[in-house]
This record gives C-alpha cells, sequence and structure tokens, in this order.
C-alpha cells in the first residue's frame, strides 16, 4: 500500500507516486545494484568521511551504504554536475566536502522520505526558488525541514557545514549567532530522521 505523501513545497504529487510505486517493486534497488556492479570506480565512504557525516546525521543514513562513484560516465563527466542516484553519489572527478554533505542530504531525503526525493528534487531545481532557502528571513520564517523544498534543505544543511568549518556561505549573508542557532536548530532534525 502506498503510504501518505510527505508535505512538500513543489508540486509533484503524480510523479510522487509513479516513484513510489518503483520503490515498492524494488525497480530502483535492482536498478542500483546493476550500476554499481557495472561502475569500475564507485566505492564506499572513507572513515575520514564519515567521521565528517556523523555529526551532521547520525545515525539516520547508512554510512556503509553510500557508494561515490567519481569517474560516473552518465551527466557528470560531460556536464560537470554531481547528482545522487538513491545511495549513490555519482561525479567526475573528486567532490569538495561542502557539496559531499549537499550530496548525503539527498541519500538523507531517500532514506526517509523515499524515492519521491528526484522528482521533488528536480522540479525544485527548476522553481523559482532553487536552492536559495532565503538566507535568514527564511530560516525565521521556517518551522521543519519540509517548509523547504528538497534543494534547499541540501542547500540549508551546507550552509550549516559552512558555518561551522568558517568557509564562504552560499545563502546567507552574514554568520551570525542567529543564523548558527537557527540552522543548528534544524540540521538537530536530520538526526531524528
Amino acid at each position: 500500500m502506498l503510504r501518505p505523501l510527505p508535505r512538500s513545497a513543489v508540486r509533484t504529487a503524480c510523479l510522487d507516486r509513479v516513484f513510489q510505486l518503483c520503490d515498492l517493486l524494488f525497480l530502483f534497488d535492482s536498478y542500483e545494484r546493476v550500476s554499481n556492479l557495472l561502475s569500475s570506480c564507485i566505492r564506499p565512504l572513507s572513515e575520514s568521511e564519515v567521521n565528517l557525516l556523523y555529526p551532521i546525521f547520525g545515525d539516520s543514513v547508512p554510512y556503509h551504504r553510500i557508494r561515490l562513484d567519481e569517474r560516473a560516465r552518465i551527466g557528470p563527466r560531460r556536464y560537470g554536475l554531481i547528482y545522487v542516484s538513491f545511495h549513490t553519489i555519482n561525479s567526475w572527478g573528486p567532490i569538495p566536502l561542502p557539496i559531499l554533505v549537499h550530496e548525503v542530504v539527498h541519500v538523507w531525503q531517500y532514506v526517509n522520505r523515499g524515492a519521491i526525493y528526484i522528482p521533488r528534487a528536480l522540479a525544485a531545481q527548476r522553481s523559482r526558488m532553487g536552492y536559495d532557502y532565503g538566507g535568514l528571513e527564511g530560516l525565521r520564517g521556517a518551522y521543519s525541514l519540509d517548509d523547504f523544498n528538497y534543494e534547499q534543505m541540501a542547500a540549508l544543511v551546507e550552509d550549516a557545514y559552512r558555518l561551522e568549518q568558517g568557509l564562504p556561505l552560499r545563502y546567507l549573508a552574514a554568520p551570525t549567532p542567529e543564523a548558527r542557532r537557527l540552522l543548528r536548530g534544524f540540521t538537530r532534525k536530520l538526526k531524528s530522521g
């Protein structure tokens, strides 16, 4: 039986149902197994990558199942993009750590919301809002991660990591104490699923 759809900041209900059905039929699990077998450069997360991710995600993602394909041929090589297919992060070359954090949010979305993360993230990329969660005003106006589209969620967690590491922020004007407090509040919610 199809479970109720989680709240969404983008309208993808029909595609969500198609992806839910494919999830129930284990089509995506089969796809992932086959694609992982066919890729010669796929690897698990390193110990240092798990150590970096654990304080952010806790036990809410299966680190042992996450794979990195840094020589993915479909998309990354030609277009220079990075994308997630279920538990696999696909790129062409090494993934910068803030981007790894961003992409693991999509793995978290898959684990905690199902394959509906795909149509929702794709719709978010093409939306007016895109990845921009609205900076400090957007954080102030939201109560849960579900108040953001799936790319905004990932960008928000990426900015939280950047803030903690002293790196340049993408969608916040300044690293204020209020921004730190609000971002920490949202990232704490990741750990509980």
